[in-house]
């Protein structure tokens, strides 16, 4: 197999435009700007949070007191991450220009401008996105050792430092056979290697978790669970004995809140019914029959979230199909917003997924490019199910996640590209 090699003056074209963006983004700093809502929280180390970005502060605080610092390693990393996409893209086209023009949108895209200046994962976790599926494509053109590490270690990162990182974990499933189908390495490695990395990253955070916050869980997903098992469409007998607790939390689940589910459901437009969806959930998740949930917890040894996610459980095995509804009504509200091209957005990146599963199974090579818009969009369309299903997710996903759009739509782009008008004459 032919390799695509990158001189020194090309190396630094494809740093040219990461690094100019380094500079443009440290003048328009703004100290006034560095803290949001949470900020807080993540240097105090809540329990409300995951581990990864509190140790990322503190690694930094280390070394500088100044917040600001933060921001300036937060587009550092930004930018490397930008580097290893373009090179990444360079490695799967043969053409530096590519990647250069990659990462010129990735890095003027209007809706993740500002992030990199807070104090807030979320730039952290968008770099992390970027390396990860920067490894994925060097993977996918030579699945060495190192590429398949930094895969691994990328995710398991992206997992540490938001829970919603787990949209991601799926894409070991695929991306080890599609490294094996295209390198002809051994699938065992293609998997256990990025699989044991991402898993001793995660099982670390959580076992210093638990040190630090003993006795507490972080589950997030709890409520938002629960209350969407409240609301389902179906009326249900209690599984439970007649003198467990619980029975009586069922028993109240379906008289009071049988005329809420009746009006959610009665209502004809997706709009109508979301709306109210939502506003129900947003009140009865945390707080509807606490006082008997927390007799309940006391009488069972369970703490209260143990007792919500033993109801819900029972609730969505006997009506998995109106458990499902509601996910659907939370999905197609989450792609109304924020512009008007998010239905475009959606058919593209639907399709772009569906084709990649059937060339999956059919165990069809995928050309470069489209390995790269597949990972993309499987990555967004498995954000949007996970915040659909968990609630755990960002306020804004498509606005968060436009990096990803950017890169599914020049993926499928340089795919056209290479397949129709100039083939490549490697079979990278």
């Amino acid at each position: 197999m032919l390799k695509a090699r990158l001189s020194k003056i090309a190396l630094f074209a494809h740093m040219l435009v990461p690094l100019a963006f380094i500079a443009i983004s440290v003048l328009l700093l703004n100290p006034q700007n560095l803290l949001v809502e949470d900020s807080q929280t993540f240097l105090d180390f809540s329990a409300n949070h995951s581990l990864g970005y509190p140790v990322f502060l503190k690694l930094i605080q280390l070394f500088s007191a100044d917040n600001h610092v933060i921001s300036y390693v937060q587009i550092a990393l930004f930018s490397l991450a930008l580097v290893h996409i373009s090179i990444g893209i360079f490695k799967i086209t043969t053409n530096h220009l590519f990647g250069i023009l990659s990462v010129v949108l990735l890095c003027t895209n209007p809706f993740t401008l500002d992030i990199h200046y807070k104090l807030s994962p979320d730039s952290l976790f968008l770099s992390l996105s970027l390396l990860m599926i920067g490894f994925i494509i060097s993977a996918y053109r030579y699945a060495n050792f190192l590429n398949l590490l930094g895969f691994g270690l990328s995710l398991g990162l992206c997992m540490v430092i938001q829970p919603y990182g787990l949209a991601y974990l799926p894409l070991i499933l695929f991306v080890a056979p599609m490294v094996t189908l295209k390198n002809h390495c051994s699938l065992a490695k293609a998997f256990l290697l990025p699989a044991l990395a991402c898993l001793a990253l995660t099982i670390s955070e959580a076992t210093m978790y638990k040190a630090l916050h003993e006795g507490q869980d972080f589950r997030p997903a709890t409520q938002h669970i629960y209350g969407n098992a409240l609301l389902m469409e179906t009326t249900q007998s209690s599984p439970y004995a007649t003198q467990d607790p619980r029975t009586g939390i069922w028993e109240k689940i379906e008289t009071d809140l049988r005329p809420v589910r009746t009006e959610i459901w009665g209502l004809e437009t997706h709009e109508e019914r979301s709306a109210l969806l939502l506003k129900q959930l947003d009140q009865l998740k945390d707080s509807f029959a606490i006082n008997a949930m927390t007799q309940a917890s006391f009488l069972l040894d369970k703490s209260v979230d143990d007792i919500r996610m033993d109801i819900a459980s029972s609730r969505i095995i006997q009506a998995p199909l109106a458990y499902f509804r509601i996910m659907i009504e939370h999905y197609r509200s989450i792609w109304k917003e924020p512009y008007g091209l998010s239905y475009v957005i959606l058919i593209i990146s639907a399709l772009t997924v569906l084709m990649g599963l059937w060339m999956w199974i059919t165990r069809t090579a995928f050309n470069g490019p489209f390995a790269l818009s597949f990972c993309s969009a499987f990555g967004l369309q498995s954000h949007i199910f996970l915040l659909a299903h968990t609630g755990v997710g960002h306020a804004g996903p498509l606005v968060f996640l436009s990096p990803l759009i950017i890169l599914m739509v020049i993926g499928l782009f340089f795919s056209f590209y290479i397949s129709f008008i100039n083939p490549l004459r490697t079979n990278g």
